[in-house]
């Protein structure tokens, strides 16, 4: 064999062996598989820091307890808009039961919700809800009118929000910020969380010229 043959073939048993395939078993971390560069430092990441960052996005997510139910109801989610405290329109948002089904092993059972959770995507005067239970989803939304240039908006919540028969149970308020007449400026101050009733609540929605209330209604079927 020429030496010109033997010096070509070496150079591409080099390149063969240094484009060869070595399989081994990847033991790192999901994270780490997901994250190989580390450009994202999910170490130092938490729960909160992603909530303020859903936050800053105009996006929170509400979970509300609904109790424990006996049998089949019949469900609607409404909501009630007010303006200097009147109510001036009424939206149904969905209509739904108190059951739901799944699948265990290929076989279908039935059981009853116990919650009901509603995402809202705000975008300065308007707010979208993604309202879901195990059984459905929808969408929804609400919207206020500006009472001055500087009006600005935000979401409250109940905290007790257990069913009761044909009743109206709040759930939670999307209201305007008002007027200080002291300083000139808006504000929105209050109570965190709501309480159906309850002396802060009621001074709460008083003070806001407009507002929209989401609750539900449980009915015999």
């Amino acid at each position: 064999m020429k030496k010109t043959d033997i010096f070509i073939a070496i150079c591409l048993l080099t390149i063969q062996l240094s484009f060869a395939q070595d399989f081994k078993v990847d033991l790192r971390t999901q994270l780490e598989k997901e994250n190989p560069m580390k450009i994202y430092n999910n170490e130092e990441t938490s729960m909160l820091d992603l909530l303020e960052v859903m936050e800053t996005l105009g996006i929170k997510i509400n979970k509300f307890e609904l109790g424990k139910f006996d049998k089949k109801y019949n469900m609607v989610l409404l909501s009630d808009k007010y303006d200097k405290g009147k109510l001036v329109k009424t939206d149904t948002l969905a209509q739904f039961g108190s059951t739901y089904h799944y699948y265990e092993s290929g076989k279908p059972y039935y059981d009853f919700i116990d919650k009901i959770k509603i995402i809202t995507k705000d975008n300065d005067t308007k707010s979208e809800l993604f309202i879901k239970t195990y059984s459905f989803s929808r969408k929804a939304g609400v919207e206020l009118n500006r009472t001055s240039e500087n009006s600005f908006f935000n979401w409250r919540s109940y905290s007790e929000t257990n069913w009761e028969l044909n009743k109206k149970i709040p759930l939670m308020v999307f209201a305007s910020s008002w007027k200080d007449e002291k300083y000139g400026f808006d504000r929105f101050c209050g109570v965190a969380h709501l309480t159906y009733n309850e002396k802060e609540t009621n001074e709460l929605l008083a003070l806001s010229p407009s507002y929209v209330m989401i609750y539900y209604k449980v009915s015999e079927k």
